[in-house]
Parts: structure tokens; C-alpha cells; sequence
């Protein structure tokens, strides 16, 4: 069923109290980069030009090479307090969303985003949607309507992002109610997978010990939601040393406005068809949805980013009701213009005779992000990192993309390959730059079967 937005309910954390108002930008700056980021980008920033469908290349060496370090300074601040700095006009300046928002340096590394998304997907799993009858909104903010477990998930997951949490309490947030009686396993085999998938994100205990310390006990009572809610964020965050806080960019009013996007992104993809994840099984659309708008906000993008990556399959007919229209609607008034443009400067032609192939389709995307901004590339980056990891899945057990895309295992890789290159002209994260080569390896390792 599908919830209509209610601006009524948009301040439930600020009416409720939040449990870390007092100080909801971290103390410190981010964290250093991970091992695996010491490698060097493979192209230079500079200037593409758009492609026709006879151009895209097949994959090719690039000569010229950043470091980690000299790629960082794309998004960090001038100012010596870490304040958020202007783009620096690589974008074309009379597009239509080309004004890029103020950005910030990466709150998280590649390896940090890599376990936050896992820890996401694990959850996506087995979190099903009938496991949400015991957690509830009070009925000033959403009358005895469940609140789905993966929802809650991602919800804590922002709450503690934008916290300046480490890591390791982000991916016990999204984890919180795996011991809670959720889930048909029994929490010695938990405790093992978690473990073994999480384990090294801790030295000093068990990740599995921090889930615990947040997990629900059993009762008969329901949850009120909020209370919950602050109950966990709060529990996890007394655990952290003021020196491990990181420099969180955002407010509280970004905070409420992202919460906001999250619940209504939920209701609107409630009964959109579930993504595939491999040939034989599958994930939610909200899965997705999600994955994007928690690596926008790990890479410190400005809100609005955020929340267009959340709604960035809005426009594209994944869902019967509320129709585009509707939706456009929706998203300039309760989330403004910005937002729409965004979404709208990303969103695929639709399917039909008059609109082209797969290829023109992709290739209308491709080719309007030369000239898009580096905010439009920066949703797709993240949104590509998904898809491409659904897309590689696939490879691995099916081998190859049939039942997966319309387009060929080289057409997509062709694509890829040319939205790689704009990124980089454009200054996209390289946090999330280096997300997508991996994928985007991933995918050329599977050229032997084609």
C-alpha cells in the first residue's frame, strides 16, 4: 500500500527529541584512507565530448594517472574548520542542474562504504517484509501502521551517518534487530555469519557483541518506533570516543529532511517488483533505492543529493500509483525543485517505439551527463555501483546477463565504460570512482564467456 506524504509527520525526531541533537556533527575530521585506496586512478580529469552509439569503446589503457591523495582533493574543504566549499566550475555553468550544491571530503573510505552496503544487502535478506508486526509508529506520526524492518535498518543507518559514527556502529545500526526474534536462524549461527562477514571492522570486540548491546529484548509490548529508534542510535553513540567521531557536514533540519525522503522513498517503491539479485533470487526496490542514498551520504554529498539518489527511479515507471505526474508533484513541494531537476536530468526515456533501443536509451542518459553536472553524475556513479553489482551476481551464476538486461554483456560494459570516463571529468567522489572500477573489473573478468 502506498502512503501518501504527510507533512505533518515530517519533525517526528525534533518533536520526540532526538538522542544526539546536542551534537549531531562529529568532533573530528575523516577517517584516513584504507590500504586498498593507495591505488592510482587510471584517467585524468578533463573534458569529454558527447558519444554517438558507434563510438563507444571497447575497454582500452589509459595513459595518464592520479593518485588517491591528488583525486581527495577534488572534494576537500578550503577552509581550515572543514566547512563546505563551492564547486569548482568543472561543470558547464548554464545547464539546467549544473549549479552543483556545496560538497564536502568523503565521511567514509571505499572499504568503510563497501561493509555499510553490505551490511545493507545482508539485511535486505533477511529482514523479509513480514517481519515488521512488532515495531510501530506512535499514532500522531503513523496510526498502527508497522514499520518494516529494512526501513528501520536504513533509517538508524542515516541517523548515525550523518552522527559521524565510525563504521562499525553504522553497520551494528543497520544490523540492531538480527537478534531481536526476527529472523528463522538461531544467534549462534548469526553471530558466526556476522563475524565472519564484519569481523575485521573491530579489533577491540565482536561485532556481534555491539549488535547485542542495541538488540530489542523479547516482550509481549510493541515498540513504539521513535522510542526505539532513539534507543538504539543513542546506545551506540554513547559507545563511541569523542576522538573517533568523524566531521559530519549536515544539521538537523538535513537530518529530518533526509528521514523524510527515506519514509516516503519506502511508501512510494512499497509494492514496486522486487530487483534481481542473481538469476534465482531477488531484492527489494527499496534495497536499491537505499544502497544509493547511503553512499551519497557516506561520500558527504550536500542533501538534496541525497535525497534526488533516493528518488532516483521515481520518474523511470516502476510504480503504478502515484502516476509521474503525481510524483513530480510530490517531489517539487515536499522536497523542492532541485530534487526534481536532478531526478529528471538522470531518468531513461521511457520504453517505446518512439523513445529507441536499449542502447538510445542508455545513450540519452549518457550523453545529457556531459553537460549535467557533477551532482547528476555523482547519483548515477552510485546508482551504477548497484546495478553493476546485480549485473555481476548474475555473471557469476548464471553466466551471462540473459533475464538481467535488454543489452548485451559488451553493450553494457561499453557503457560503463564511457559513463567511467565522464565521472571522472566531472569529479565524482573517488570514494565512489573507486566503488565503481571494482564492479566495473568485476565485469571485464567475465569477458572469457562471451
Amino acid at each position: 500500500m502506498w502512503f501518501p506524504m504527510d507533512p505533518e509527520t515530517s519533525h517526528e525526531d525534533a518533536a520526540n527529541g532526538n538522542p544526539f541533537a546536542k551534537d549531531i556533527v562529529g568532533t573530528t575530521g575523516a577517517q584516513g584512507a584504507s590500504p586498498d585506496e593507495e591505488t592510482q586512478h587510471t584517467a585524468a580529469p578533463g573534458t569529454t565530448t558527447p558519444i554517438e552509439i558507434a563510438a563507444l569503446k571497447n575497454p582500452r589503457t589509459t595513459v595518464a594517472s592520479l593518485t588517491d591523495a591528488a583525486l581527495d582533493k577534488w572534494n576537500e574543504p578550503t577552509s581550515p574548520h572543514g566547512d563546505t566549499v563551492l564547486s569548482d566550475g568543472v561543470v558547464n555553468s548554464t545547464s539546467a542542474v549544473s549549479s552543483d550544491s556545496s560538497i564536502t571530503r568523503a565521511l567514509y573510505s571505499y572499504n568503510d562504504l563497501l561493509s555499510i552496503t553490505d551490511a545493507l544487502k545482508f539485511a535486505a535478506k533477511i529482514f523479509t517484509p513480514d517481519r515488521a508486526a512488532t515495531i510501530t509508529h506512535p499514532a500522531q506520526v503513523r496510526a498502527n501502521v508497522p514499520v518494516p524492518l529494512l526501513e528501520s535498518a536504513v533509517d538508524i543507518a542515516l541517523q548515525l551517518i550523518v552522527a559521524g559514527a565510525p563504521t562499525k556502529y553504522v553497520v551494528a545500526g543497520i544490523l540492531n534487530d538480527v537478534f531481536s526474534g526476527y529472523v528463522d536462524s538461531n544467534r549462534t549461527d548469526l553471530n558466526t555469519t556476522i563475524n565472519r562477514k564484519f569481523g575485521d571492522l573491530d579489533d577491540t570486540g565482536k561485532i556481534s557483541d555491539l549488535i547485542g548491546l542495541v538488540s530489542k529484548t523479547d516482550s509481549p509490548i510493541p515498540d513504539v518506533w521513535l522510542q526505539r529508534k532513539a534507543k538504539v542510535v543513542s546506545s551506540l553513540l554513547a559507545e563511541i570516543p569523542d576522538t573517533d567521531r568523524l566531521k559530519s557536514p549536515y544539521t538537523q533540519d538535513d537530518l529530518t529532511y533526509m528521514t523524510k525522503a527515506l519514509r516516503y522513498v519506502h511508501n512510494t517503491f512499497g509494492e514496486a517488483k522486487p530487483r534481481p539479485w542473481g538469476p534465482n533470487e531477488t531484492l527489494p526496490m527499496f534495497h536499491h533505492a537505499s544502497q544509493v542514498g547511503l553512499l551519497l551520504v557516506g561520500s558527504g554529498q550536500p542533501k538534496e543529493v541525497v535525497v534526488a539518489g533516493l528518488m532516483h527511479d521515481f520518474y523511470e515507471g516502476y510504480v503504478r500509483k502515484p502516476t509521474r505526474q503525481e510524483l513530480e508533484s510530490h517531489v517539487r513541494t515536499y522536497f523542492g525543485d532541485r530534487v526534481h531537476d536532478l531526478i529528471a536530468a538522470i531518468t531513461e526515456p521511457p520504453k517505446g517505439p518512439e523513445t529507441g533501443n536499449w542502447r538510445e536509451r542508455k545513450l540519452a542518459v549518457v550523453n545529457s551527463l556531459h553537460t549535467a553536472g557533477r551532482d547528476a553524475n555523482t547519483i548515477v556513479c552510485a546508482s551504477k555501483i548497484s546495478t553493476m553489482a546485480e549485473g555481476n551476481k548474475f555473471l557469476h551464476v548464471n553466466g551471462n546477463v540473459n533475464g538481467w538486461s535488454a543489452g548485451s554483456w559488451n553493450d553494457n560494459l561499453n557503457v560503463f565504460n564511457e559513463l567511467r570516463d565522464i565521472f571522472v571529468a566531472n569529479q565524482v567522489p573517488w570514494s565512489l570512482v573507486h566503488r565503481y572500477d571494482v564492479e566495473l573489473d568485476r565485469w571485464r573478468k567475465h569477458s572469457n564467456q562471451h
